[in-house]
């Protein structure tokens, strides 16, 4: 008589689905953001300008020394990307996104 082999077809429960990286979430949600606001014309800053948004990155970054508050890091940041000449530009909205981004996924885990 041959021998017969048996199998242990149980399987181990499935898990659930994985959660979603809040900041792929938060990128997801940026470019829909993006696609609904659609294209836009804007001018460069007139030259002008630039010195006294300078200027007042350079006070709202004082206050964020200063008190910490997440506008005055905001407000720095974002008056630093209008500052900037445009070779200096990118790097600063990349900071601003940044900030945004992770005030973003940090609101998430909030809810």
């Amino acid at each position: 008589m041959a021998e017969t082999e048996t199998v242990d077809t149980d399987q181990a429960p499935k898990k659930g689905a994985r959660k979603p990286d809040p900041m792929t979430r938060a990128i997801t949600d940026m470019k829909q953001a993006a696609k609904h606001l659609g294209e836009y014309d804007v001018k460069a800053t007139p030259k002008g300008r630039i010195n006294l948004h300078d200027q007042r990155a350079a006070a709202w970054g004082r206050e964020y020394s200063e008190k910490g508050t997440f506008d005055a890091l905001l407000l720095s940041l974002a008056f630093e990307a209008l500052g900037s000449y445009e070779q200096e530009q990118r790097y600063a909205l990349l900071q601003l996104s940044a900030v945004a981004l992770n005030q973003a996924v940090a609101l998430d885990g909030r809810q």
